[in-house]
This record gives C-alpha cells, structure tokens and sequence, in this order.
C-alpha cells in the first residue's frame, strides 16, 4: 500500500513539474467557456451552423454541423467569444477538448486582437481528436510579435474533409478549462492522504 500511495504522489508531482517553473498557461473559466458562440465558418455555407450550447459542471458542449462548398473538401468552424482579455502576463493559451463525435475532428486554437491598431489572429497548429477521445490544446506565446494585452477574442476552431465517414457533418464537443499545476498537486496529495486513512481504518 506505501508504495502504491508513494508512486500515486510521485506521478503527480511529475505531471505537475512541467507545468510549473516560469509557465504560466492561461484556460478559461468554466462561465466563459459557456458564452462560447459562433464566430464565423470557412468557407462560408448554408448547412454550417452551431445548434447548441449546453453547459456543463466543467466547461460546455458545443452541436453543430459543417458543411463544404464541394463534397470531400476541408471546412471548419470557429467558436469563441469577444471582450477585452489582457493575457500580456501568460505565456500560453491552453483548452480541454472532448470529441464525444462517431468521426475523429481537428482542433485549433485562435486569438484575435489589435497591435498599434493593426488587426491580429494567431492560431495554434492542427490537431486531430480521435472520437471518443479528449486532448489539451496549447497556444505558445513565445515568440508572438503582438499586444497580449489587447486581446480581442479568443477560441477554437473546428474542421475537416467532410464529409467524415458514414456522410457525417456533425461535431459534438466538449470544451473545458485546463487544471492548473497547483490543482494537479492537490489532487495527488489528496489521493495519498485518502489511502492513509483507508490504511488506518484496516490496521
């Protein structure tokens, strides 16, 4: 039992190191995250639509349909908010993303904002959620030649070649903040300390 709470403790500690140091990754509160809404879609078609937001105890699900000027061609959708987001003091955007789809979808995440009055949008790289299956995507501040402190809206983008197998158009995704390092280290302390006591109970 000592070295199976040992090794509990050990594993959260080893999540947790990378994270920490300088890192400063900024995720969105659960509230925000539910006033996500439709941005805009490219290419721009009929049949692409958000249908649903429904929040969650952790973030929200978000239903819709993509559709592409020509079958078999990459469409996608952006869902976000806008405000006033000063992030001049994180090194990162970084997102929970749960495709609770039959077809595996891409993800992305995008800023918007003004630099000396000159619009922006920055986007991380692709990334592919296979069905079933959730991913945490990061937006790398490092090197970006913009304001962060004049941030004008923020998100994720939705997209593939669709139709996706079995003429599907449909996404159903989840999208919730990311636990920060400190959470991860409480949650394994409280792992280890919940296995003490059980100890205890049986000595």
């Amino acid at each position: 039992m000592k070295k199976t709470l040992s090794a509990l403790l050990l594993l959260a500690i080893l999540v947790a190191l990378p994270m920490l140091g300088n890192a400063t990754p900024y995720s969105p509160t659960s509230s925000l995250i539910q006033n996500f809404g439709y941005i805009s879609e490219n290419p721009v078609t009929a049949g692409t639509k958000l249908f649903d937001v429904q929040a969650l105890e952790n973030g929200a699900k978000f239903i819709g349909n993509i559709y592409p000027t020509t079958s078999g061609s990459w469409a996608e959708i952006r869902l976000g908010t806008t405000g006033a987001f000063d992030l001049s003091s994180y090194d990162s955007f970084m997102l929970q993303i749960g495709n609770f789809n039959e077809n595996p979808w891409a993800y992305s995440l995008y800023i918007t904002g003004q630099t000396n009055g000159v619009d922006y949008l920055v986007q991380s790289a692709w990334s592919t959620i296979n069905n079933g299956s959730t991913g945490t995507l990061k937006l790398d501040f490092t090197g970006l030649n913009v304001d962060l402190s004049n941030v004008k809206g923020l998100g994720f983008n939705i997209g593939a070649i669709v139709p996706l197998p079995g003429q599907d158009y449909t996404f159903e995704t989840v999208a919730a903040p990311v636990p920060e390092p400190g959470t991860i280290m409480l949650l394994g302390a409280g792992l280890v300390g919940v296995g003490l006591y059980i100890r205890r109970k049986r000595a």
